[in-house]
């Protein structure tokens, strides 16, 4: 999921993305994930994360997602 969203910034995409979006770059990508599962994990990225990447989404929008930017936290390196 995560190279999806790199691979969407990388060609010069907008900041704001679709579970669409994402899912077809992962089915490009030859993954077999359905698009529920795109969905739900998408959603639950929301939430700040946990472990590496630590990538976090938030809502732009009814369907949109963009990537919140990296903030700097204690225990991190």
């Amino acid at each position: 999921m995560v190279a999806a969203v790199e691979v969407l910034f990388a060609g010069g995409g907008a900041p704001v993305f679709t579970v669409e979006n994402v899912h077809a770059v992962m089915v490009s990508c030859g993954s077999a994930w359905s698009r529920e599962t795109v969905a739900k994990t998408m959603l639950r990225m929301t939430r700040p994360a946990r472990r590496p990447p630590y990538l976090q989404l938030e809502r732009a929008g009814p369907d949109l997602y963009r990537v919140v930017p990296a903030r700097e936290e204690l225990g991190r390196s």
